[in-house]
């Protein structure tokens, strides 16, 4: 709007603006519906009146929600959710209260939306089957394998660890409430051979001697799979497991130390691991008193065994030698 004031040949004017804000009203009140257990329930306002408007859902007189769009969505509704529903629409101006409506949930037998699929897998890889099933809660779940019932297959998910040729087959899983069951489509699984590969390097020491060490080297792959450690690329005899334990470390046994991994699909072989073995120094020859001269040349020596070899640092009246 523009405002002028005139006075005599003089004038001036002013523009502002005028909002009117309207109170929220409702056009569309929420409907009663008839849903069944499992499915979702959809609940709907239409309302006029100045933006923004907020939608507060109540249930029972409580509130549950609170958004900005005019529907209300229960993804998986169950006889809990049985009642009266209503909404308070807002803005700036003020609220209104919709009517009530009764939302009925009638019991249901499980369905079953989505199924375990089939598929190939190679060996030591992990899987998950899982199902999504709706119905009157609570669900039980009992997977099975080749017709036989697994023991820890009880939910809607079933973990495979480390599959091999003996979980290749047939899984399905029976869902079950009070008022009946449904049984799921059969998921195939096939298991393919897969060459070994190594979960965990073996790591390399220092030690002394007399130290205990251990490598290991862990693969997955195929089972069953072999091994074979070797030292500085010679195998190490009776040293066919994952693990390789030295109890008593000689100084012989410095080097290098690999682990070779075979079976029917390949072979793999471990980064090398060096192990290095420290003795203590072992004075051979020790210092005697000796009687020299002034001005003559003083010669001592010492003689000293160690691994790896010894350094020397002498000491006059204990302060080091330059």
């Amino acid at each position: 709007m523009t405002c002028t004031a005139t006075y005599g040949t003089n004038s001036v004017s002013c523009t502002f603006t005028v909002t009117v804000l309207v109170h929220p009203t409702i056009t569309a009140q929420p409907q009663n519906t008839n849903v069944y257990a499992g499915q979702p329930l959809i609940l709907g306002v239409a309302a006029t009146g100045s933006a923004p408007l907020t939608f507060r859902w109540l249930f029972e007189g409580k509130i549950i929600a609170a958004t900005d769009a005019p529907m209300l969505t229960i993804s998986d509704a169950q006889v809990a959710q049985e009642g009266l529903y209503q909404v308070i629409v807002t803005n700036a101006v003020g609220f209104v209260t919709s009517a009530a409506a009764f939302v009925r949930v009638f019991p249901s037998a499980p369905a079953i939306i989505s199924h375990p699929a089939s598929l190939s897998l190679p060996a030591s890889i992990n899987h998950t089957f899982s199902i999504v099933a709706s119905g009157s809660q609570p669900l039980g779940y009992r997977w099975l394998f080749n017709r036989t019932p697994i023991d820890r297959g009880n939910g809607a998910q079933l973990n495979l660890t480390n599959v091999q040729s003996g979980d290749a087959g047939k899984y399905r899983v029976i869902v079950s409430n009070g008022l009946g069951a449904a049984t799921s489509m059969v998921a195939t699984l096939t298991v393919t051979p897969f060459a070994p590969y190594f979960v965990t390097q073996p790591a390399g020491a220092s030690l002394a001697v007399g130290s205990i060490q251990t490598f290991t080297g862990p693969a997955r792959g195929t089972e069953p799979i072999r091994y074979q450690w070797q030292h500085d690329g010679t195998p190490v005899p009776g040293a066919t497991e994952s693990t390789l334990t030295i109890t008593t470390v000689r100084l012989s046994d410095s080097g290098g130390y690999r682990l070779v991994a075979s079976n029917v699909a390949g072979m793999a072989t471990s980064l090398v691991a060096q192990l290095t073995v420290h003795q203590s120094p072992t004075l051979l020859r020790g210092l005697s008193d000796e009687v020299v001269d002034a001005g003559n040349t003083l010669r001592l020596s010492v003689a000293a065994s160690a691994s790896p070899a010894p350094t020397y640092a002498w000491q006059f009246n204990g302060a080091p030698v330059a």
